[in-house]
């Protein structure tokens, strides 16, 4: 999807895009904490997602309306999915 095709556009104070229009009615509607990552999506096609980082801003946790959901390890620069025993255990070792 182009930026060209937006009809309307709505920024928040840092700049990121958190509503647009297309010319075709398609809306979006999107959230950012304070590190300028998109926590929460919306839009009119009935996608709707909430995402979770580290405070390393790395995206850990992704869940969806439909009901998908997928956590993500890192081993240096490296990402893979992991289960949610995974996760928990590591979100536990880190607040040791």
């Amino acid at each position: 999807m182009s930026e060209k095709e937006r009809v309307l556009e709505k920024r928040d104070s840092n700049g990121n895009v958190i509503y647009y229009k297309n010319h075709d009615g398609y809306e979006c509607w999107r959230t950012f904490d304070e590190n300028n990552n998109v926590i929460y999506h919306n839009d009119s096609s009935g996608d709707e997602c909430w995402n979770e980082y580290d405070e390393k801003g790395r995206l850990t946790h992704h869940k969806s309306v439909r009901g998908e959901e997928t956590w993500y390890g890192y081993e240096g620069n490296r990402v893979r999915e992991i289960t949610k025993e995974e996760y928990d255990r590591i979100k536990e070792q880190n607040n040791e």
